[in-house]
């Protein structure tokens, strides 16, 4: 659990969360990225970053912008803390701002000033912190402006596209995760439920598997 900052999930499953939701979720916004005309490439070192900083995506200058680096991270608000539960579920959306903030302001202390950082954060029931939204709607406009036969009007349809591909790569990972969970709890039964302690737990309300784009 790395002391509760990372995303919970069971133990023996870091693993599978990684490589079932984590990544596919990476190479899902490198496609998007590259589409609206970005130099992209995954898992790469960024000097601007620390002297050993990998980064998931890390974008070089080109004609549609950069230098950047982009970390994409999935949280949970089933921490193993009751105080930060509460605060959750008080807050919506709580767990990705808490994440968000702690990337920019802790994670790397060594980033170089003035060096571009985005943190691409999701709550593991679908909630993207509130900063994805802007980013998906500019990079929609520069993709349509660069298509021959888009209009401007297509923009809304990019946008929900978009969204609908990063939800059903979160679903997805979050679908293998159970089934890893249930293989688990057969083979090496601990007490509960093996996926009931899951990141992915769905929580109730309009937060489920939504992006939030408006």
């Amino acid at each position: 659990m790395r002391g509760g900052h990372h995303v919970h999930c069971c133990p023996g499953l870091s693993g599978v969360r990684t490589s079932m939701r984590h990544h596919r979720l990476v190479w899902e916004w490198c496609h998007i990225l590259r589409l609206a005309g970005r130099a992209v490439y995954v898992e790469q070192r960024d000097p601007t970053m620390g002297a050993s900083a990998k980064l998931d995506l890390v974008e070089y200058i080109s004609d549609a912008g950069g230098p950047a680096a982009y970390d994409v991270s999935v949280v949970t608000p089933f921490r193993d803390d009751a105080t930060f539960q509460e605060q959750c579920a008080g807050s919506a959306g709580h767990a990705a701002s808490y994440r968000h903030a702690y990337k920019l302001d802790r994670q790397y202390p060594h980033r170089t000033p003035g060096a571009v950082l985005v943190p691409l954060v999701v709550e593991a029931g679908g909630r993207w912190h509130s900063s994805v939204p802007a980013l998906v709607r500019g990079l929609a406009r520069e993709y349509v402006a660069r298509t021959p036969g888009l209009e401007a009007s297509a923009v809304s349809a990019v946008v929900a596209r978009w969204a609908a591909r990063l939800s059903a790569t979160l679903i997805r990972g979050n679908g293998m995760l159970y089934h890893a969970a249930g293989l688990r709890a057969v083979e090496d039964p601990f007490p509960g439920d093996a996926a009931a302690g899951l990141a992915c737990c769905v929580p109730e309300g309009d937060s489920v598997y939504e992006l939030l784009v408006r």
